[in-house]
């Protein structure tokens, strides 16, 4: 039997089968109307009678708020970093190296393999590990496939650009260098605000294989981890919140803050 290869996103060719590509659509359409009626109420870790009640979808990146605050995150974790020197690296996949399925699935372990091969390189030749860097996939917008960008703040040459092509194996490589006005920080929070053009079988795929949209060395962040201010309570859902917040008070003295309206 043969399969046939079919246009699901306009112009877009994807190496997936209709019946694939309309399932894993059907069950992230799913999930995402499931995340936005989805609400979870949480305790004060001091003060055991303060409630709150929080929307999951204001913090994921398929939804525009989660993606907002996704930023603001990284402004803040990232501190110290918006304007210096810097390298930009951009993978790209080749869809005749690679299938669309097998591209997002694996697009986190390949950079890291590539990184791996990279570092290992500079370290036979007497160089320095690339330990500082930001990465963050943008969906290609010709083919469906994720495009990884990376940017190295303060460094100047990664490696040759024969044996970065050569490594990589599955697509191109482009690297370039800035030698004044490099946000690292900024340049993450562009390719973010452009999930908002994802196509919705781009969005699926990275929710289904838990494709991370970005990366951080632990040397690069600013902010320390700090203790949670608030602890969980219980899940419920946007039709059932009213009573239940209701039982809090009633019963047990509560007082909850319930969130703003959604936009």
């Amino acid at each position: 039997m043969t399969l046939k290869v079919v246009s699901l996103m306009g112009d877009k060719q994807t190496a997936l089968r209709l019946p694939d590509a309309e399932l894993i659509n059907d069950r992230f359409e799913i999930y995402r109307s499931t995340l936005a009626e989805k609400r979870v109420i949480v305790r004060n870790r001091l003060v055991e009678t303060r409630h709150k009640v929080l929307r999951p979808a204001d913090d994921s990146r398929y939804f525009k708020e989660g993606r907002r605050r996704l930023m603001a995150m990284l402004r803040r974790r990232l501190a110290g970093w918006f304007d210096s020197k810097g390298l930009l690296l951009t993978l790209t996949f080749d869809p005749k190296k690679i299938d669309l399925d097998e591209a997002w699935r694996k697009v986190g372990a390949l950079r890291r393999a590539f990184m791996n091969r990279v570092n290992l390189w500079r370290k036979r030749h007497g160089m320095p590990r690339c330990l500082s860097y930001l990465s963050v996939l943008e969906e290609q917008p010709s083919t469906g496939y994720p495009h990884v960008h990376m940017v190295f703040p303060g460094l100047c040459w990664l490696a040759p650009g024969r044996y970065l092509w050569s490594t990589w194996g599955i697509g191109g490589v482009d690297v370039q260098a800035r030698w004044r006005g490099c946000n690292p920080v900024g340049y993450a929070c562009k390719y973010i605000t452009k999930m908002s053009g994802w196509s919705t079988l781009s969005m699926a795929l990275c929710q289904m294989y838990r494709t991370r949209l970005y990366s951080v060395s632990h040397d690069y962040l600013a902010e320390p981890l700090r203790p949670p201010e608030w602890v969980f309570l219980m899940t419920t859902t946007n039709d059932k919140l009213e009573w239940i917040t209701d039982a809090l008070i009633d019963h047990g003295g509560a007082t909850v803050c319930l969130p703003l309206a959604a936009p």
